[in-house]
């Protein structure tokens, strides 16, 4: 059995039941990643034939059960959002206004979006908006980059996915694919990269035209990956912090 981790940017240590191990990622990434970051752990005593670590980001091991969980950012975005000095704003995916009701026991399928808005902005965050504004941009930028390679004659057919988790398995495993895969960010990065830098962004005032202050970014995900995701080399920076849904419920549960 192989166990694939997707757990981000950090070094990945385990220990269950008298074995340990420990791959360190650093800052490898992108064609150095099959290399640096395709480690097995001697996870045999764990009850594992093989781990490998995919790409080391947002993860940690919980050492009572011998299992990995997300790193957790909920406690540094309160503390941002508490400190009042910065003008916060939130994105959020289409799944977490689905996911957040089970949190708080309603229906599996409970569609919570105005829940989840009025929850964030009693949280603090100055501003709510939604992924899928940038879902739209995505697709219109691959489109544009898949009629440009149609003309050239080059590097067909394109490859695109939003799932950094897919992304990351085709760099380890098909490197010979890479020329395929679309260049175009993902939704969250694209709306970290224009709520920072954009028209939104120089909008909020003179010092944010200036390029001197940028507004605090955080996204609501479903995926750990996307923690990972934020931290990769040309990405970082959009995005300042990435939750999950259950974050996000652990942090609404902390002020109720």
């Amino acid at each position: 059995m192989k166990l694939f981790v997707d757990v981000g940017n950090t070094a990945l240590k385990w220990r269950r039941r008298g074995a340990e191990g420990i791959v360190q990622g650093g800052a490898a990434h992108g064609r150095d990643w099959p290399l640096a970051l395709q480690a097995p752990l001697d996870a045999g005593a764990a009850g594992f034939e093989q781990i490998w670590v995919a790409s080391v980001a947002g993860a940690e091991a919980d050492e009572r059960i011998g299992a990995l969980i997300e790193a957790p950012h909920w406690h540094d975005v309160l503390h941002t959002l508490d400190s009042g000095k910065r003008v916060c704003v939130v994105q959020v995916a289409p799944a977490t206004r689905i996911a957040i009701s089970e949190e708080f026991g309603m229906a599996p399928g409970t569609v919570s979006t105005g829940r989840l808005i009025n929850a964030l902005r009693a949280l603090g965050f100055d501003y709510v908006f939604d992924t899928n504004f940038t879902a739209d941009l995505t697709i219109m930028e691959e489109g544009t980059e898949l009629l440009g390679r149609l003309e050239a004659g080059t590097h067909l057919p394109i490859f695109t996915s939003c799932c950094p988790g897919w992304v990351n398995w085709l760099e380890l495993n098909r490197p010979d694919l890479l020329p395929h895969l679309s260049t175009a960010k993902s939704p969250q990065q694209m709306h970290g990269a224009l709520s920072k830098r954009g028209r939104f962004a120089r909008a909020l005032g003179p010092e944010f035209a200036a390029g001197e202050a940028e507004p605090y970014v955080v996204s609501v995900m479903p995926c750990t990956a996307k923690k990972d995701e934020a931290l990769r080399p040309g990405m970082a920076g959009d995005v300042d912090h990435v939750l999950t849904t259950r974050e996000l419920a652990r942090m609404i549960r902390s002020r109720r």
